[in-house]
């Protein structure tokens, strides 16, 4: 995956919409043209409240829907902590997921499981309806 390596290391800027600096669903999006063709939506991604008030099931359910199942290569992982800011980055198989955060100040590879010790507890993993 090529077009993983090119995005590593890639600065995060809040109002970052790529391709030289991303917050975190530019990221996403980005990854997910170059990498799997697929386009979704510009949003906000400031908080949780944000999503909601944008109305992303709206934008997102012609197309996504969060399943329950474990996560694979092309799926949207979001995430919350009690103390977070909603979060998203890009499954690159079951375990791997690609991301970049003010906290890390750049793209990165982490586990899913190195992302609940960030302070990340609550999932949720979207999956295009035509990779179901």
């Amino acid at each position: 995956m090529t077009w993983v390596a090119s995005l590593i290391g890639k600065p995060y800027a809040a109002d970052g919409q790529g391709p030289d600096a991303f917050n975190c669903w530019a990221l996403v999006r980005h990854a997910l043209k170059i990498g799997h063709g697929l386009e979704v939506p510009v949003l906000a991604m400031d908080t949780e409240e944000g999503w909601r008030a944008i109305g992303l099931r709206a934008k997102m359910a012609r197309e996504w829907a969060v399943t329950a199942g474990r996560s694979r290569a092309g799926d949207i992982l979001s995430m919350v902590g009690a103390r977070r800011d909603l979060h998203v980055g890009l499954c690159l198989d079951s375990v791997r997921v690609l991301h970049t955060s003010a906290d890390s100040g750049e793209a990165r590879v982490q586990r899913q499981q190195e992302l609940r010790f960030l302070g990340f507890d609550r999932f949720k993993v979207w999956r295009h309806q035509c990779s179901t």
